[in-house]
């Protein structure tokens, strides 16, 4: 049965990733967006992104953060709440996670190995680092939207975001409720790149409702600018409808719920739509417990003159009443 208290109708705050080889135009896409954003990076895309930016996105409202360790993450967390950020940025995820792993060798000695990376405690904090920071701004009331960048890992079965471990699991598995793989298309007439959210036998992607398969247009274009942010509302509309449509499903399970659980009628328990349910037989014995014994034998006359299932339906009484298994005899007398 779902869960009403896991619903939700309205997502606080979505979180999708998109992944990609280098060049395909990811890193512009993210920052093409009509919300103020806050930009965390690890590496050396801010001169790139100012540079193109300036061009082709105009006058970027948000700010952008390079973290060193783990007290910066804290900061990027402070400032997104100062500024009343909507949008957060994390490009780099695999990078992201180096710097920690970085950070806990340099300062924590105790977790550190010798070859320069850290014991099996010591990436139980940098998942515990990681975790921390993403629910931390999930947790803000501004943020609407965050978004994974990572690059991709072609080594294994399948192409997938190139993040490690605990952090790919938590990131992927269950912080995302949507994965795309962005790549360059190549056709007669012009070269573009597409965001596929369906995935392959030789990828990983996944998608909720429509959200499949997305063109890009190109930067130079009008139409580029709010692109990522057409992408997060179409997936946020498909949140929506779903769990509307989930949360339908609880009401009527629970009206239905509600119904049989006040049924103290036997005549009306026995009946086929009623019996088929997966309490019918538990509810039976209690309503037979709950008669006097001239009750319970009227009872018994009824649905033995009544009923082609009588012996099913006894049987299903003495084994909802262990004190009658010895004197089931009894219950198969006529009265």
């Amino acid at each position: 049965m779902i869960d009403i208290n896991k619903i939700n109708i309205a997502p606080k705050c979505t979180r999708m990733c998109i992944y990609s080889i280098a060049d395909t135009g990811k890193t512009l896409l993210a920052a093409a967006t009509y919300l103020k954003f806050a930009y965390v990076f690890c590496g050396d895309i801010e001169i790139y992104l100012k540079a193109e930016a300036s061009t082709k996105l105009g006058k970027m409202n948000g700010f952008f953060a390079n973290p060193k360790n783990n007290e910066d993450l804290k900061e990027i967390v402070q400032q997104i709440v100062d500024q009343g950020i909507e949008y957060v940025i994390i490009e780099g995820v695999d990078l992201l996670a180096d710097m920690l792993v970085a950070d806990t060798n340099a300062n924590s000695p105790n977790l550190a190995t010798m070859h320069g990376g850290v014991s099996i405690k010591g990436h139980q904090k940098v998942n515990h680092e990681f975790e921390t920071f993403v629910k931390d701004i999930s947790a803000k009331r501004a943020v609407k939207r965050i978004l994974f960048i990572a690059h991709e890992d072609d080594k294994n079965e399948k192409i997938s975001p190139a993040i490690g471990g605990k952090i790919y699991k938590y990131t992927i598995n269950h912080a995302c409720v949507a994965v795309g793989r962005m790549s360059r298309v190549y056709d007669d007439k012009e070269t573009h790149s597409v965001i596929d959210f369906n995935g392959g036998y030789n990828f990983m992607a996944k998608h909720t409702g429509d959200l499949s398969t997305v063109k890009v247009p190109f930067a130079d274009n009008e139409g580029y600018m709010g692109t990522i942010d057409d992408i997060f509302s179409r997936l946020e509309e498909t949140i929506f409808k779903e769990s509307a449509g989930a949360l339908e499903i609880e009401k009527k399970e629970q009206k239905e719920k509600d119904r049989f659980d006040n049924i103290t009628d036997y005549r009306i328990l026995i009946k086929p739509e009623n019996w088929e349910n997966e309490g019918s037989e538990a509810k039976l014995g209690e309503i037979f417990r709950s008669l006097s014994p001239k009750k319970k034998g009227e009872m018994i006359k009824d649905i033995r003159a009544n009923h082609s299932d009588f012996e099913l339906i006894m049987s299903s009484i003495i084994n909802n009443n262990p004190q009658n298994k010895n004197n089931s005899d009894v219950l198969d007398k006529p009265q």
